[in-house]
């Protein structure tokens, strides 16, 4: 298998645990040298000891993020349809919360090309899986890495869930609708009520910023011109924090620094604020002596 890898695919490459989520497990490999070690650093044993449970693996090709955006479309299905559609774009992509990157994203406007382009490719998922299975019922998330140059779509993954992290509550800022009780509403077969998505509210970012290896040192402001919805700062000064492993670990209350929600009917504010929060840092680190 690892001959025929090397002779098949072309570095770099990602390896991705197939029933895990939030990047837990992912790895970047450069070349066939990284590829063999981390083949005879990982067995079935190992693996369930590290996991947690059994889990195979997927191989990716490498988009990179100076070139590719990342972005999530989420959908609502109903009786084999898309019945609405809203695109978002990400901060940076998931892996990047490892190397002390936020993690969020922007609502954006059903005019702008990004939204139309990503729709489009949405809708082209969803007719080819209907040719094989029927389309179920609920709220799917696909994400996909987008180029703005070429108006390349690159299909990343999809799931039939609800968008995790604060998504559903900036949609419920911005469309008035909560996505999640959407998903379990048409999973069971109760009717929904989407009159609300016709006359959207303002747009919404949302971050979470990791912590770092490191003391906290002092806490920094956000200073943004669109209305803060919610600043929840996690550390204190003096606190001993660690980078995150993974963006689901970043969700726990001691691997996340601060969580940040702001809205603007202006969408070019927004993603001015949005770009300013994006390389944002809300903290310092003291200095340690390494020589005492």
């Amino acid at each position: 298998m690892y001959s025929k890898i090397v002779r098949t695919l072309a570095f770099p490459l990602i390896i991705k645990p197939r029933n895990l989520a939030g990047a837990h497990g992912v790895r970047k490999v450069s070349n066939p040298q990284e590829l063999r070690s981390w083949c005879d650093q990982y067995d079935a044993s190992t693996l369930k000891a590290e996991y947690g449970i059994e889990t195979s693996f997927e191989l990716e090709e490498y988009v990179d993020p100076q070139t590719s955006n990342f972005y999530h479309c989420d959908l609502i299905l109903r009786h084999g349809g898309i019945v609405y559609t809203q695109v978002s774009r990400y901060a940076y992509p998931c892996l990047a919360v490892t190397e002390g990157k936020p993690i969020g994203s922007i609502t954006l406007p059903k005019d702008d090309k990004q939204f139309l382009d990503l729709s489009d490719v949405a809708a082209e998922a969803i007719k080819a899986f209907s040719r094989h299975a029927r389309v179920p019922d609920g709220v799917m998330h696909m994400e996909f890495f987008y180029n703005e140059e070429s108006r390349q779509a690159i299909f990343i993954e999809s799931q039939l869930r609800h968008p995790g992290l604060e998504v559903c509550t900036a949609y419920k800022q911005h469309l008035g609708v909560d996505w999640e009780e959407i998903h379990w509403r048409l999973q069971i077969g109760l009717p929904i009520d989407l009159s609300p998505h016709n006359s959207p509210g303002p747009y919404v970012m949302w971050m979470y910023y990791p912590t770092e290896h490191g003391i906290i040192d002092s806490l920094q402001l956000p200073q943004v011109k669109g209305m803060l919805h919610k600043v929840q700062y996690r550390i204190v000064s003096g606190k001993k924090t660690y980078l995150p492993k993974a963006l689901t670990l970043c969700d726990h209350c001691d691997r996340v620094a601060l969580r940040l929600l702001v809205t603007h009917k202006d969408f070019k504010v927004l993603w001015h604020d949005f770009c300013r929060l994006s390389v944002f840092k809300p903290y310092t680190l003291k200095h340690e002596n390494h020589n005492e």
